[in-house]
């Protein structure tokens, strides 16, 4: 990915139409207080969306992009016509180069959708999402036509038709109205299947406040509660965009929707008169909130990129651009200061959402009925892995049994899944069937090895979260495109053998999760690593064999990597859950290659955070991962996981250090003395620190058998050799 200025944008909501055929009250278009429609061309001329396709075109060979989404809104768009959206998406397919992925989507009322509109959304690829706010009843408090009428049936008779051409079918939109019962919209929605489902609460700020809570001050917040059980409880297959993140966030995953989470500006909305816009949604602040100033007859996208409306919006997903409340908040991660137009008030959007209390609610009940869960499966039976020898497990010595029984467990809950998308790629895109055959063919031994190797994890997971309609960011917020053609890589690769490690090996699914500030190294570098590599793996065999075969069990690849933003004198190296089972390290410092035992030492680091990921995917460890805390090796606060990672990391980075204390000679054996005093001094701040947080019943057993293990070794504290001079 190269390095562009301004934000990166790869979604283009094009208003195709600026009016609508109902007159829904809480429509953020024309209930608020943006109503620039009123100067708008009813439709998007032919010039105007020609001019758009080679804009288009000339952005993504300017920003390289691989796949862009391209979102026909309005108003209504079929007020358009099929005939003029088809049109435009064949000329913007025509326009883009053949290597760049162009998805089509459209978001309708569903009450102008006929049979011979999903024919022609289904020859270009159009999917379709439906917006209905549940039965009759619970739809017509709201979604009326202009004199009064209700639009139950002709959206019912949309709803239907779009289900029969489920090639197209994307999924269904509803506004949360309290007053209406949860149970009633989910048995409505639920049995339905969606592939995907947004619930959203009706766009509110702190100067038009969320619409009944002044009467019930609690209102929103007892629904949301409701609702989220009833989905845990009766629908969980069902996936509800919200609910879906908030579990996600809890269990540390990224989040996939711009209502929860930290991340970049990555839309660009063209109304009808080809005028350039940021988020349409910010038109609920205030007139002209979303002018960028620029339009497609004067500027380019790029130009656009770069407009100062797109740089206060992107300093606003940062940490540093919320409120102080919100800084000092436990559900920081999770939440990310809430959506940005539902922040705004007349000084501005240093504020907690509106909603700042039910999200915090909602977020904090969510963790505790999943941690409920787990809890209950890990001591129920029902888990397929026997409740686990915390001692034994965390002992490179006996840990391998328990490992395997992990891993097997893992490729399990993993399988359904990988069905799903290959059950996908070979009904979309005929040209991959054999290679869906092949893989499906393999052995249950092999495809199980296959299923969780670290570039597969994550492809996997995100053509999945791409079939539910969801978008999967990287680190950095930037869009991670799904590609069925590396299903034909797989095939290819699924009957190979490989050796041991795989150094830097050229799979673009090793290196797309990770923002623009991490660096591969050349292959030439690598190259000249692989002796490097090969000593640090020889030092950890040598001072622990079984050590050495953990890693080769967990940890299949290695990428060499360095970091943009890190002091020449540090050390670089990571690891991350969305690959699980790859290790990142630096090989190279201000004075060349690194030496061979800190590459070691940078390797044990990340195998122990995968080595722990393994655990918590099948034991809950905390109750809750907040408020953050203090830990001994960051200036920042942690929230508890990270500090408990560290311990787990650092108890047996000790042990390594304290071996070469004793058995090593000068410089190396004065680096061992120091290290060791400092990770010991370190370790013993941590542990209280960690036992003040809440940890499960688990998780306090983990913290006592790593506090054991520093108890074992403390006489080597007062036997260290003297260092000899370097």
């Amino acid at each position: 990915m190269i390095a562009i200025p301004g934000v990166r944008l790869t979604s283009f909501l094009l208003k195709v139409a600026s009016r609508c055929n109902l007159a829904c009250d809480y429509c953020y278009m024309y209930e608020h207080a943006d109503q620039g429609w009123r100067q708008q061309p009813a439709l998007m001329d032919a010039p105007t969306r020609r001019l758009l396709a080679q804009r288009l075109a000339e952005y993504v060979l300017h920003a390289d992009l691989h796949e862009i989404i391209v979102l026909f809104h309005g108003g209504e768009p079929l007020l358009a016509g099929a005939s003029r959206l088809t049109e435009t998406a064949r000329w913007i397919r025509d326009a883009i180069r053949p290597s760049t992925k162009v998805s089509f989507s459209l978001q309708t009322n569903g009450t102008l959708l006929d049979e011979a509109v999903l024919r022609a959304f289904s020859e270009v690829n159009i999917a379709v999402s439906l917006s209905i706010d549940g039965g009759a009843a619970a739809n017509d408090l709201h979604r009326l036509d202009h004199i009064g009428r209700s639009s139950f049936e002709s959206t019912m008779r949309g709803l239907e038709l779009l289900e029969s051409a489920p090639e197209i079918y994307a999924g269904l939109i509803s506004v949360v109205d309290p007053n209406v019962s949860p149970q009633g919209l989910f048995d409505f929605i639920g049995p339905r299947n969606p592939p995907r489902w947004d619930l959203l609460l009706p766009d509110a700020h702190h100067e038009r406040r969320p619409p009944g809570r002044d009467r019930d001050p609690d209102i929103y917040r007892r629904w949301l509660i409701q609702a989220f059980d009833i989905w845990f409880d009766r629908y969980p297959g069902v996936p509800v965009r919200t609910f879906d993140a908030i579990l996600a966030g809890c269990a540390g995953l990224p989040s996939e929707t711009d209502a929860f989470g930290f991340g970049e500006p990555t839309l660009l909305t063209i109304e009808t008169d080809g005028s350039l816009h940021d988020l349409d949604v910010l038109k609920i602040t205030a007139p002209g909130a979303t002018s960028l100033g620029y339009h497609l007859t004067s500027h380019t996208i790029a130009e656009a990129a770069n407009a100062a409306q797109f740089a206060r919006h992107q300093a606003l997903l940062r940490p540093q651009g919320l409120a102080e409340v919100c800084r000092s908040c436990p559900e920081m991660n999770i939440c990310g200061g809430g959506s940005v137009p539902h922040r705004y008030s007349r000084t501005g959007f240093r504020n907690p959402t509106v909603y700042c209390a039910e999200m915090l609610a909602l977020i904090q009940h969510a963790r505790a009925r999943m941690n409920e869960t787990l809890a209950r499966e890990a001591t129920s039976g029902c888990s397929r892995v026997a409740p686990t020898d915390l001692t034994s497990w965390e002992r490179s010595e006996s840990s391998l049994p328990w490992l395997d029984a992990h891993l097997r467990a893992w490729a399990e809950d993993v399988a359904p899944e990988w069905e799903q998308v290959l059950d996908d790629i070979a009904r979309r895109h005929v040209e991959f069937q054999d290679d869906v055959r092949t893989l499906r063919f393999l052995d249950a031994e092999r495809k199980a090895a296959l299923t969780l190797q670290p570039a597969v994890r994550l492809w996997t997971t995100v053509m999945a979260s791409s079939i539910r309609g969801q978008q999967h960011t990287s680190l950095g917020g930037a869009m991670v495109a799904p590609d069925p053609s590396y299903v034909r890589v797989l095939a290819s690769q699924a009957s190979a053998e490989f050796s041991y490690p795989r150094v830097h090996r050229d799979d673009p699914w090793l290196r797309l999760p990770f923002d623009k500030n991490i660096f591969f190294e050349s292959e030439g570098v690598a190259r000249l690593s692989l002796p490097l590599v090969g000593e640090a793996l020889g030092i950890i065999r040598d001072w622990r064999p079984s050590l050495a075969r953990e890693i080769q069990l967990l940890d299949p690849d290695i990428q060499l990597v360095h970091d943009a933003c890190a002091t020449q004198e540090e050390i670089v190296s990571f690891s991350d859950n969305a690959t699980p089972g790859c290790l990142y390290v630096g090989v190279r410092s201000d004075d060349g290659y690194l030496n061979p035992y800190l590459l070691a030492d940078s390797l044990i680091h990340e195998h122990r955070h995968q080595k722990l990921y393994l655990l918590q995917r099948r034991v809950a460890l905390l109750e809750f991962d907040g408020p953050l805390i203090r830990s001994p090796w960051r200036v920042d606060p942690r929230p508890p996981s990270g500090l408990l990672h560290a311990v787990f990391v650092f108890v047996q980075l000790l042990e390594y250090w304290q071996h070469w204390a004793h058995h090593a000679e000068g410089s190396l054996q004065a680096r061992a003395i120091k290290d060791s005093e400092v990770i010991r001094q370190r370790l013993r701040e941590a542990f209280p620190i960690l036992r003040g947080t809440r940890l499960t019943k688990t998780g306090r057993a983990l913290t006592d058998v790593l506090e054991g293990v520093i108890e074992l070794n403390a006489e080597c504290l007062s036997t260290y050799p003297v260092a000899q001079a370097s």
